[in-house]
């Protein structure tokens, strides 16, 4: 018997903008910035829940080839009469795989990039203040700049 442990690479499935979602290994992918925000609003009457709950989340990862992956999520969710969940994914790529390491500087701004989620999730029926908060949240977990 083999007592050596394999051990398997994470894997994690991405939904992206208006193209097939992508699977990359999180080993070779870090989290260089995330962002959250939440938002609930309870309200009990007479033992019926009428909770409505908002959870937003933008994350920004880089490979060592340069390539940048930004995607997030929106997650409505209500118990109120009338009223429906809904959820909303945006993810993009940027920057080229056959571009030198050296080149990964030239892909557009970081913070461009998160505002570019958030803005997708907003145009696709997120509300505007929770998502905000969120872009905000990733952008303030960018590494610090040296000035």
């Amino acid at each position: 018997m083999n007592n050596v442990a394999k051990s398997e690479a994470k894997l994690l499935t991405i939904i992206m903008t208006d193209r097939p979602p992508v699977r990359i290994r999180v080993d070779q992918w870090p989290v260089i910035a995330e962002g959250e925000a939440d938002w609930v609003d309870k309200v009990e009457n007479e033992g019926m829940d009428w909770t409505r709950k908002v959870d937003v989340s933008i994350v920004l990862r880089r490979h060592a080839d340069g390539r940048i992956l930004a995607y997030g999520g929106y997650r409505y969710r209500s118990r109120w009469m009338n009223e429906s969940n809904e959820t909303y994914e945006a993810g993009f790529l940027h920057g080229s795989a056959n571009a030198p390491i050296a080149n990964a500087d030239e892909c557009r701004d970081l913070c461009e990039i998160i505002e570019e989620v958030g803005n997708d999730l907003i145009a696709r029926g997120g509300n505007s203040a929770h998502v905000n908060a969120a872009v905000r949240s990733a952008i303030n977990d960018l590494p610090a700049e040296d000035i």
